[in-house]
């Protein structure tokens, strides 16, 4: 097979320019929340890793799998099929028993084009890997926390197996039949020539998609002692150096967690704290919280975020940008298109 290419050469990186077609008839993407437990203690995580991480709201531990069940029944009825599914959160996925079958559930159900899971990649074994791949999974987003060992016990307090780590990702490479395996790494854990070079020579021939990412203070209680304050808060994934007026995150995708609670974006689901969801499944269902409950806050963030009390505290929306996401320029006419679709209503 041949080596990795870059995120930026990726079909991943192909997006429409959302300034056209936003208010969206459904979202881009979904995420479910499936796992509040993580296997790491990062330096950098908000929740699970620093010294000074956030009090969060106590959630179920996994998403239960009726209920999760019952989630994909109402998006597909809802919306027939969405561009993406992604597992993510604040733990790891792979800790929920019922991850495969979630998964299958979707895959079986053609409710995604696409189903992504993003994972620290530890817990793979040849077994579950094997399954994952069966269920249907699209895209494993691997985020590698260092070189070696010692690198893992540095920033992530976790003693490891380094090589028999790697030695299972090549296994789920090796035998991923359709399944895309994406790796990546922070900047910081990589900023020598010498460790771009060791990261590139480790993993590219690996994965499909292999990317060096930029490090963002997700909700501003990680640990960063040893970073060069340069590399810190830039976009993930584009050169954008301004925070936008407007964050684009609301406007394609919403967060659902395992007690049903609809957040708007990570930061209110990874503050629930500070942030009360928007709405709960409970009450309510996707196509109506995507129709109004979502619409409706999509409509008072195109006045822009300095107005909007909900996301007066928000640190994360330089964070995603993507220049084909931005949304101030065209904020005018965004706005006369919600205004016509309220008038409809």
């Amino acid at each position: 097979m041949a080596d990795a290419i870059s995120f930026s050469e990726s079909e991943l990186s192909k997006r429409v320019r959302l300034a056209d077609v936003v208010p969206l008839e459904k979202p881009f993407t979904i995420q479910f929340d499936v796992s509040s437990v993580c296997n790491l203690k990062c330096e950098f995580c908000p929740i699970h890793g620093s010294a000074q991480k956030m009090v969060v709201k106590k959630q179920t531990r996994f998403f239960d799998f009726e209920q999760f069940t019952k989630c994909i029944d109402d998006i597909k009825d809802s919306f027939g099929c969405v561009k993406q599914i992604l597992f993510t959160g604040s733990g790891e996925p792979l800790l929920n028993p019922r991850i495969v079958d979630m998964i299958k559930y979707i895959s079986d159900s053609k409710t995604a084009e696409r189903i992504t899971v993003i994972t620290n990649g530890l817990l793979l074994t040849n077994e579950l890997s094997d399954k994952l791949i069966d269920s249907g999974l699209s895209l494993l987003r691997v985020s590698v926390n260092g070189l070696s060992s010692q690198d893992y016990k540095h920033y992530t307090g976790t003693d490891m197996d380094f090589e028999k780590y790697v030695d299972r990702l090549r296994y789920f490479y090796e035998h991923k039949n359709s399944t895309q395996v994406y790796i990546k790494i922070m900047n910081y854990m990589v900023d020598s020539d010498e460790q771009k070079k060791q990261f590139y020579d480790t993993f590219s021939s690996i994965c499909d998609i292999i990317n060096v990412e930029n490090v963002y203070d997700m909700g501003g209680n990680g640990k960063f002692d040893n970073i060069d304050k340069s590399q810190l808060n830039q976009a993930i994934f584009s050169d954008i150096q301004s925070e936008p007026l407007i964050c684009s995150i609301p406007f394609y995708t919403f967060y659902i967690n395992s007690e049903l609670d609809i957040y708007p974006c990570c930061e209110g689901m990874l503050k629930n704290c500070i942030y009360k969801p928007l709405e709960n499944l409970k009450n309510s269902g996707i196509k109506s919280i995507w129709n109004k409950t979502m619409r409706d806050f999509q409509y008072k963030m195109i006045d822009g975020k300095p107005k909007f009390e909900y996301c007066k505290q928000c640190t994360f929306s330089l964070a995603l940008s993507k220049r084909e996401d931005l949304l101030d320029d065209d904020s005018e006419e965004i706005k006369e298109r919600y205004d016509k679709l309220l008038m409809k209503g």
